[in-house]
């Protein structure tokens, strides 16, 4: 894909190559960071149902279900699939947003890295500046970079260890196609 601007800058910020930040950007969200004028968002509702307690819980309950087999897979609203599919993923925040708008930005992963909104550990002064600087994928990159950050995975990435910050990037449930697909992303990117 083609290294734009924004990536170039916010791969500065974190002393690694736009060439390898491209390729998290394309496994992680295709490229895109906006649907519709609109963050992409996936709104996680087992992390949702635990940033909850008591009777946001119970709501979380009454409307959301996780079918699996895995806690990140077979999310349901309302007895509906709702990932894979923009205009239904903002419905669920929005339900979420009704039931506590902290556990809702902090259990949905956003725009273009698709990173979780947890975001006082990212550096932003309140949850309107976080939910603020989704709304370009200028914003969106410096999220990410934020996070790989904090996450002390930019030396991995800048050596392009691709096992290990996949491992620290995405989670350690399917460590090596993600790897794989970020070499192969790498490798396009030429």
């Amino acid at each position: 894909g083609i290294v734009r601007p924004e990536i170039i800058a916010a791969a500065r910020s974190i002393g690694v190559s736009a060439r390898a930040l491209a390729a998290v950007v394309e496994v992680e969200s295709s490229g895109a960071g906006l649907v519709r004028g609109r963050p992409v968002i996936r709104v996680e509702a087992h992390l949702l149902w635990r940033a909850t307690t008591g009777a946001e819980r119970a709501q979380v309950d009454a409307r959301f279900r996780v079918e699996g087999p895995e806690p990140w897979q077979g999310h349901l609203l309302d007895g509906q699939p709702y990932h894979g599919h923009q205009d239904r993923e903002w419905a669920a925040y929005a339900v979420a947003e009704g039931i506590s708008p902290d556990a809702a930005i902090r259990s949905t992963s956003w725009g273009l890295g698709q990173v979780l909104g947890r975001w006082n550990s990212l550096g932003y002064p309140s949850l309107a500046a976080f939910r603020a600087a989704q709304d370009t994928e200028a914003g969106q990159l410096l999220t990410m970079a934020a996070f790989i950050r904090s996450a002390d995975l930019a030396p991995h990435l800048a050596r392009l260890e691709w096992r290990q910050f996949a491992a620290g990037y995405n989670g350690t449930g399917k460590i090596d196609d993600y790897a794989g697909r970020l070499a192969e992303a790498y490798a396009r990117a030429a």
